[in-house]
């Protein structure tokens, strides 16, 4: 389930049109059942998302907002927007 999970990230990472590069840090737990996860990607626009798990929060043009976890095809989608917006 763990290896699904990653493999899932890294195809949403290497399918995204926006993403320049990127540099994932990966750590399975002892028992496999848990995994960390620290990604940096650069997007087209030279903006950088740095992605961990906790605490959930949003940075927004105005102010930091704690946020559910999305998923990150999600997250690319919306950032996608504010770029080609720009």
């Amino acid at each position: 389930m763990i290896q699904k999970f990653i493999e899932s990230i890294e195809k949403t990472i290497h399918n995204s049109p926006i993403i320049l590069s990127s540099s994932t840090q990966k750590q399975v737990g002892p028992n496999s059942e848990t995994v960390y996860l620290k990604s940096n990607l650069l997007f087209i626009d030279s903006s950088i998302l740095e992605i961990t798990s906790f605490p959930h929060h949003k940075h927004t043009p105005i102010k930091i907002i704690q946020s559910p976890m999305p998923s990150l095809k999600d997250v690319l989608n919306e950032i996608s927007a504010i770029i080609i917006l720009e």
